[in-house]
C-alpha cells in the first residue's frame, strides 16, 4: 500500500513505515516534503465475501474512531475480476479522511466496543450498508485526499 500511495502521489511525498510494534494506532506516515506537514494512516485490509463482488468486512475500535487518532483510513479489498476466460485479483481502495469516517459512524450500532463496516465497490460506486446505505463512492482511490 506504501508504495501505491508514493505513486500516485508523486516526488514530493515520503511514506514512512513504524518499525515500533506499540504503535498500533498506524501503519503509515505521510509527509509532503515541500511543507513538512504528515499525516497518520491506518490501512485495513479484507478479503472479499462473494467472489467478483469488492465486498469487504472491517471492525475498528468505537474510541480510535471518534477521537481521530489517525487522519485517514485506508480500505483495502482484494478481488477477482474476470479477464477474458480467467480471473485476476485487483486491489480497490477507498481512502476515507478521519473526520468524514466519525460523521458517518455517528448513528452506527456498536459491537464489542466497536464499529462494523461492510463496504462493497462496484465501478464507480462505494457504499457500507450494515444499517443503512452510506455513500462512499468519492473516496475510491482518490488519492488527491492525501495530498497534505
Amino acid at each position: 500500500m506504501a508504495d501505491l500511495i508514493k505513486r500516485n502521489l508523486g516526488k514530493d511525498y515520503e511514506i514512512f513505515i513504524p518499525l515500533n510494534n506499540h504503535l498500533k494506532d498506524y501503519d503509515l506516515v505521510l509527509m509532503n516534503q515541500k511543507t513538512k506537514k504528515i499525516a497518520k494512516i491506518q490501512v485495513k485490509e479484507s478479503r472479499e465475501y462473494n467472489v467478483g463482488m469488492a465486498d469487504g468486512w472491517w471492525g475498528i475500535n468505537k474510541k480510535k474512531v471518534f477521537e481521530k487518532v489517525v487522519d485517514f483510513y485506508v480500505f483495502l479489498i482484494y478481488t477477482a475480476e474476470e479477464d477474458g476466460h480467467k480471473m485476476k485479483m485487483r486491489n480497490r481502495v477507498l481512502i476515507v479522511p478521519s473526520d468524514v469516517l466519525f460523521e458517518k459512524s455517528k448513528g452506527k450500532r456498536e459491537s464489542k466496543g466497536g464499529f462494523d463496516y461492510y463496504f462493497k465497490i462496484q465501478k464507480e460506486e462505494a457504499w457500507e450498508d450494515r444499517e443503512e446505505k452510506i455513500d462512499y463512492s468519492e473516496y475510491i482511490e482518490n488519492y488527491n485526499l492525501l495530498k497534505i
